[in-house]
């Protein structure tokens, strides 16, 4: 058995060599396939992070009313947090706002001054975090008809809008990963195809003295499954390598901590073990659908 299995393996090394032209040629079609499949894995897993950064960092700010008690203050928080699809809700008073005010804006903090004590004009507020941006508007027409709530602001359509074309574009990238992954299939299945062709004689003569179609397809989908592995090397490299400058060069992050990429670690271990399986995979399916096909006769 054991010699059996190291026969194949070198009979498919044996086939890669013989046509080697084709080999080369579907190596490369699984390496450039591979690398944008990476690309797109790279993009598409690092929207859903951003997506889920977005939706984690979503608030409404709700103004009180200016003449609503603290025990009604207390009812009305109550009232916001049984609302659906509504994580949390923090209180922030009149006093602290016209504090952050003034840390905000330090060259006019002389004027933020004078309106502290009785004289504060800002209203005490709530700042509500949702679950999902998908939410966002209801929560907010729920909250605004609310006795005691004065506005109700949130990022609205804009926010909603992003997070929607960050999923199309998810959505998009992973359509065209299948896309170039059966591409690469068809291209292993066309050389392996030439390979069993140019040795149909031999096959021909082991049928007759009895060997068994799985014993033939053996070595052929071992060849399928080395060229996968080869056309994997390449792209598993720049996937690491490059993904790890990446993240050095953007600090974790595009623009501002809203936009959170994926940690340098485990993800290029995912990504490397899922560009390896991916090439595997083509090589094998794109090899056996091939030899299968062949192979298929009437006795």
């Amino acid at each position: 058995m054991i010699n059996r299995f190291f026969r194949h393996i070198k009979e498919g090394f044996i086939n890669i060599f013989r046509n080697l032209a084709m080999s080369i040629s579907s190596i490369s079609a699984v390496t450039i396939t591979l690398i944008l499949v990476g690309v797109f894995i790279v993009i598409s897993t690092n929207i859903t992070s951003i997506s889920d950064s977005i939706k984690s960092s979503l608030n409404i700010v709700v103004k009180i009313d200016l003449d609503i008690t603290d025990d009604d203050i207390a009812i009305l928080q109550e009232k916001v947090s049984t609302i659906k699809n509504v994580s949390d809700v923090e209180f922030s008073s009149k006093h602290d706002e016209l504090e952050k005010q003034i840390n905000l804006y330090p060259q006019q903090a002389e004027y933020y001054r004078r309106h502290q004590g009785k004289n504060n004009p800002l209203h005490n507020i709530f700042i509500v975090e949702v679950t999902d941006a998908s939410h966002l508007s209801a929560i907010n027409e729920q909250i605004s008809s609310l006795n005691g709530v004065h506005t109700a602001e949130q990022g609205g359509d804009g926010v909603e809008t992003l997070v929607n074309a960050l999923n199309s574009m998810q959505k998009t990238g992973w359509i065209i990963v299948v896309i170039l992954t059966l591409l690469a299939m068809y291209l292993i299945s066309n050389t392996i195809k030439s390979s069993i062709y140019s040795q149909r004689e031999e096959i021909g003569i082991m049928r007759n003295v009895g060997a068994s179609n799985r014993f033939i397809r053996a070595p052929y989908l071992v060849g399928g499954i080395i060229i996968g592995i080869l056309g994997s090397i390449i792209p598993i490299t720049l996937a690491y390598f490059g993904y790890s400058y990446l993240y050095k060069a953007t600090g974790g992050m595009l623009l501002s901590k809203m936009f959170v990429i994926q940690p340098i670690f485990p993800f290029v271990i995912y990504l490397s073990a899922i560009l390896l399986a991916i090439g595997v995979g083509v090589g094998l399916v794109g090899s056996f659908i091939s030899v299968t096909r062949f192979l298929r006769w009437k006795r």
